[in-house]
């Protein structure tokens, strides 16, 4: 570790010495009386714990190591923190640490789940928590975050990948140190080492494990941002003339320095193309786009729209291969699949196996009311970046939608839900053969599938749902909702539960009524809940843009959418109280939804408890804010389309709950006295109320 002084400091199991840093010649050297097992240190002090679960405390006095203080503990140490905490704008500029060092120490034990915290230098203890875990701590850190570095954290990581927080906080009747509001999160599966730095001048902690992890704090929330590195064991802040504010990362195999950007920064690249791309779709493996566009050509009849398949190397945007349509042919849908011929047993996820891009066309002749025909063309993306076309099918009616399932090609050819399987011809020439189909609907737009379950959305007929019987070569019908809805997009939200967006800027969830006792009620799939969005919706996809950490969830199904102890104990005590909320966490995988004016809406599946709670936070919100534009908050979002209207159920406002985070206090305190009431509470604490909310908007 660097010194004051311009001293390096050295711990082996024997003792800890002081380097000059021009010349590496000894300066001083402490001799430990047994052997250390673990260290820590700032710029001024040092802590190091023995074998057998004894405490040293050390201070650089001018160029010596002097011994300040030691302590004997119940087990030995597992891991130490001697970062000093820092007040709010008291740090000088440029300085790591504030002057005088730490006056907080701490530590965790072997076999012992509670982090302590001690007195600098006395040694004396000031508080002690359970973690509430079964794992050993493996690495501890306190860490003064924020903007301006007043937020006092304490972080332990765990063998496990969980990663336990505790705000510090000062008691209220003695000022002294308090470890409360405790969280567990998971970060991975390996152990975590943590480390602080410095990024575009905000205090961040580095959670180095399988998945390596950054933490800060933003609007007095912490906020866990994932490293687009496999895996990090220890990171160390790194600077030097030739790689200035950088990191150094270390692996079981490499060693890398590297800069985080900035946090919370969406990089943005443009790439010229010259004409309107109207498709889109990606595979992974190979790295390769492929991008359906629109572009004029001059001919005897004058200006000609045509079109035409474009694939591109990713990053660099290289032309792969252009493959043009046929006149008045448009594309309509663009996918990547893993299809898979009879006999070939490789998975779905063999790196080795090459992707293929599916494409969908109609023929838009001008004189039929409706496209009559289209066609299905195969590329092949290898691991080399060659693309090439290797099949094409052609289709009575136009291709609306096509979906990768099970190593096979779903394809909604007019009114019909159509599987195909890829395979090789006696000649050598590979093709799409036709395997099972379903008919039935007015036009299939779109499709989704989860296992063996097939979700269709008609223009007109809402929503059906099939299932892929593999053994008899068959789809089918499960049940379907029989109301008439124009829709927009479709999404599975777990077996049972389907969410779909309409033309009329609602959302609805539908449920299927399995355990319903005749086969007439099993068909028919029941609304579960609806609101008016205000957004026409262009897509939904299961994902997350801000993948949280979060604790084990429950499950359930309603929707949000939204975008310490005295001084001298040493009996651990629980962190807070047992809070009397719900965990704000998500029930199943959230599902983000891309609107007509650019805007990105996030539908998370929450616990009916927590539903319960964020239900009263919206109603109470409704008497100390007013809805959108000054409209009355209820009537906009309840469901309203041409042929029914209904009132919003199963579904909250989540950017109405989330204005609890700008309220006063007066009116938060108003807020959570209606909120105890409706929920029926003997009393709720407007702070409490107010991490839970902040834990909610954590999710997205």
């Amino acid at each position: 570790a660097n010194m004051a002084g311009d001293l390096l400091l050295q711990v082996t199991p024997r003792g800890a010495r002081l380097l000059h840093c021009g010349t590496l010649q000894l300066a001083s050297e402490w001799t430990s009386p047994r052997p250390i097992t673990v260290a820590a240190a700032n710029e001024e002090q040092v802590a190091v714990a023995t074998s057998g679960g004894g405490l040293q405390l050390l201070r650089v006095a001018g160029q010596t190591l002097e011994s300040v203080a030691q302590a004997q503990l119940p087990s030995d140490v597992a891991c130490l923190s001697l970062r000093p905490l820092v007040a709010a704008g008291v740090l000088a500029a440029g300085a790591r640490y504030p002057a005088g060092g730490a006056q907080v120490l701490a530590v965790c034990l072997w076999g012992d789940m509670t982090l302590r915290l001690l007195d600098v230098p006395q040694l004396q203890p000031l508080a002690a928590c359970e973690l509430g875990v079964e794992t050993q701590a493996r690495d501890v850190q306190l860490a003064s975050l924020g903007e301006e570095g007043g937020e006092h954290y304490a972080l332990v990581g765990l063998g496990d990948g969980v990663l336990v927080v505790f705000a510090v906080e000062p008691a209220a009747d003695t000022g002294l140190p308090t470890l409360t509001n405790r969280k567990k999160v998971v970060l991975g599966t390996h152990p975590i080492s943590l480390s602080c730095f410095t990024s575009s001048g905000r205090p961040c902690v580095f959670a180095s494990c399988d998945r390596p992890t950054v933490v800060y704090s933003a609007g007095a929330k912490l906020i866990y941002t994932n490293v687009d590195l496999s895996e990090v064991s220890h990171m160390v802040p790194f600077h030097s003339e030739l790689f200035p504010e950088c990191l150094a990362l270390a692996s079981e195999t490499t060693l890398t320095i590297g800069t985080v950007d900035e946090i919370k920064k969406l990089h943005v690249r443009t790439v010229p193309v010259g004409e309107t791309p109207r498709r889109l779709a990606y595979a992974a493996r190979p790295g390769v786009m492929a991008v359906g566009t629109e572009f004029e050509v001059e001919t005897e009849d004058g200006r000609e729209t045509r079109e035409r398949v474009v694939f591109m190397d990713n990053p660099s945007f290289e032309e792969l291969l252009s493959h043009e349509l046929d006149p008045l042919e448009m594309v309509l849908t663009c996918t990547a699949a893993d299809l898979r011929w009879d006999g070939d047993t490789r998975s779905v996820d063999d790196a080795s196996a090459p992707q293929f891009f599916a494409v969908g066309t109609a023929y838009v002749i001008p004189e039929e009311p409706e496209p009559t025909r289209g066609r299905i063309l195969i590329f092949r993306a290898d691991m080399d970046r060659k693309v090439a076309l290797v099949a094409e099918k052609e289709t009575r009616g136009p291709v609306y939608v096509l979906h990768d399932f099970q190593g096979k090609l779903l394809a909604g050819i007019g009114g019909k839900v159509m599987l195909l399987r890829w395979v090789d011809r006696p000649d050598g020439v590979s093709a799409l053969e036709n395997e099972c189909s379903h008919a039935g609907h007015i036009m299939v737009l779109y499709l989704k599938t989860r296992g063996d379950l097939i979700l269709v959305g008609d223009m007109v007929r809402s929503v059906v749902l099939l299932e892929y019987k593999a053994r008899d070569q068959m789809l089918e019908e499960k049940c379907r909702d029989f109301s008439s809805n124009y829709l927009r997009s479709i999404e599975i939200l777990d077996d049972d539960h389907f969410l779909a967006a309409d033309d009329f800027s609602n959302l609805y969830v539908v449920r299927r009524n399995g355990e319903a006792a005749s086969d007439e009620e099993r068909g028919r799939m029941e609304l579960q809940g609806e609101m008016h969005l205000g957004e026409d919706v262009n897509v939904c996809r299961k994902g997350a843009l801000n993948v949280q950490p979060q604790d084990n969830p429950g499950g359930a199904v309603p929707m949000v959418v939204a975008g310490g102890p005295a001084a001298a104990e040493t009996t651990p005590s629980q962190g807070d109280a047992e809070s009397s909320l719900p965990p704000a966490v998500a029930a199943d995988e959230p599902v983000l939804l891309g609107c007509v004016s650019g805007a990105l809406v996030a539908v998370i599946p929450v616990s009916e408890p927590l539903f319960r709670l964020l239900r009263a936070v919206e109603g109470a919100m409704r008497g100390v804010v007013a809805g959108v534009g000054g409209l009355n908050h209820a009537e906009y979002r309840a469901f309203t389309a041409a042929r029914r209207q209904g009132t919003q159920r199963c579904m909250v406002d989540g950017d109405m709950v989330e204005t609890l985070l700008e309220l006063q206090p007066e009116q938060l305190a108003t807020v959570a006295t209606h909120v105890a009431q409706e929920m029926q509470l003997a009393a709720l604490q407007p702070q409490e109320l107010l991490r839970a909310i902040e834990d909610m908007a954590r999710l997205h």
